[in-house]
């Protein structure tokens, strides 16, 4: 009878860490498996399924970079719109307005604009290389002697606050 129980409950895990392999997030695996994330909270404290869980949770973050990275690059389709009304392109080949064989009038059909991400390329440029690309900022402040001292230290700092501001008597 264990063996049965033994079966369903890895044939339950391998579901759910299909689902977090497919989108890394409890809740959407909770709902795709309808096995509660109460149940993965209890089975994470198994170092077997802990490592399991890790290895698909990272095989799933490698979907969610694939498709950063395809937007970045590559671009999502919106549609266009004028007037409030879906905007049309008229399909060309050569050139040349492809015309409908029985009607004459061109084929039309509704217009899009990739857009591609540049925030996401930023990301994506500083999570890979980010010695080149991070964020920085100058945490100096310059103090009554004109010396650079850090925004970590403290008393230049209180001392820079409490002194006399540039003109004063």
């Amino acid at each position: 009878m264990a063996r049965v129980s033994t079966r369903r409950l890895i044939k339950r895990q391998a579901m759910f860490l299909q689902s977090i392999e497919r989108e890394p997030n409890i809740c959407e695996a909770e709902r795709a498996t309808g096995i509660s994330r109460q149940d993965h909270y209890r089975w994470i404290k198994d170092p077997d399924y802990k490592e399991r869980f890790d290895k698909a949770f990272d095989r799933g973050v490698d979907v969610l970079e694939a498709e950063a990275v395809r937007r970045a690059l590559h671009g999502t389709e919106e549609p266009v719109y004028s007037g409030g009304k879906r905007a049309v392109d008229v399909v060309m080949r050569d050139g040349k307005v492809v015309l409908h064989p029985q009607t004459l009038k061109p084929i039309e059909i509704p217009a899009s604009v990739t857009r591609k991400s540049d925030t996401l390329l930023m990301f994506l440029l500083n999570g890979n290389r980010s010695g080149k690309y991070r964020s920085r900022t100058d945490s100096r402040i310059v103090d009554a002697e004109g010396k650079d001292r850090t925004l970590f230290d403290l008393a230049a700092v209180r001392a820079w606050m409490q002194s006399e501001p540039d003109g004063g008597e």
